[in-house]
């Protein structure tokens, strides 16, 4: 699969990814398409074409939609308890 048919086929995702990327702040120290494209050059070593359309389909659906939604609110809280969890490394 060529990087364009990957970039074609995850871009329904993409709204997901750009939600964890301001969520964790990653947008600070990088670019949305660099982030996009590591991710797909990652994917395509561990996921068959079948397996990314059935996450597209999931995704696009409502109980998808739901569940990225509360992902990213449970990444915010999941961050804060580790804050209050972990000691402060000087």
């Amino acid at each position: 699969m060529s990087n364009n048919q990957a970039n074609h086929l995850l871009a329904p995702t993409e709204a997901s990814l750009v939600k964890s990327i301001k969520v964790l702040h990653i947008d600070e120290v990088t670019d949305v398409e660099t982030l996009t494209k590591a991710c797909i050059n990652v994917a395509k070593k561990y996921f068959t074409q079948e397996e990314v359309n059935a996450q597209i389909d999931f995704y696009e659906s409502d109980l998808g939609a739901s569940i990225i939604e509360k992902q990213s609110i449970m990444i915010q809280n999941v961050s804060a308890e580790l804050k209050k969890a972990l000691p402060i490394m000087i």
